[in-house]
């Protein structure tokens, strides 16, 4: 596979996990919303899973984006 190539998958596979992201956040709003009766281990198990849901798209989104501008010319 050519370095182009990859640039395409990656784009698709950072869209597809940012979709996901929105899913986890209405999912956690929901969870808060009608589950607030729930131990507070549970609360905080909910809350982790989200914070590194949220790290894991900041990071893949940090590595893909300047790989894309670059291979554009331009900078990012």
């Amino acid at each position: 596979m050519s370095i182009p190539g990859e640039f395409g998958v990656m784009l698709v596979g950072g869209l597809v996990s940012a979709m996901l992201y929105g899913i986890t956040i209405l999912q956690t709003y929901v969870y808060y919303m009608h589950y607030s009766e729930d131990s507070s281990i549970m609360k905080f198990i909910v809350a982790a899973i989200w914070i590194l849901d949220t790290s894991h798209l900041l990071i893949s989104e940090c590595l893909v984006r300047p790989r894309e501008c670059m291979a554009n010319g331009q900078l990012p």
